[in-house]
């Protein structure tokens, strides 16, 4: 995928999934799905000690972070980046980059601009 292909309110196909896996019975289910969030290209993390699940997601108003609780996949909080706009778009753009959680819970991103952070108390549900 080229990094053009989430530009304006380009974005991909929404969906967010748990699966839980039983080695001891070779099954897995899905416990939940989420529909609304599009992740174009991170590389997802899972905070054991908040019960979090941190992403980075794209919509037709640009880039956010956000976090859904593990349980049962509902989004607890969302923190807009960058606004839309061409360059806005690709400067925001992780292009399949990680995703890392600080030890005081900041969230950050490579980007095609550099840097991303969320700090634990800025984020809040838009």
């Amino acid at each position: 995928m080229d990094p053009s292909s989430t530009t304006g309110p380009l974005t991909t196909e929404p969906g967010l999934a748990r699966i839980d896996f039983d080695p001891s019975k070779g099954d897995s289910k899905v416990t939940w799905e989420n529909r609304d969030i599009s992740i174009p290209s991170i590389v997802t993390a899972f905070s054991k000690a908040d019960g979090l699940i941190y992403t980075y997601a794209k919509d037709s108003r640009g880039w956010y972070f956000a976090a859904v609780d593990y349980r049962n996949g509902k989004l607890v909080s969302s923190d807009r980046i960058l606004s839309s706009g061409i360059v806005a778009d690709f400067l925001g753009n992780n292009f399949y980059g990680g995703l890392n959680i600080g030890p005081d819970k900041s969230v950050y991103a490579g980007v095609f601009g550099g840097i991303v952070e969320r700090r634990p108390n800025s984020c809040r549900k838009e």
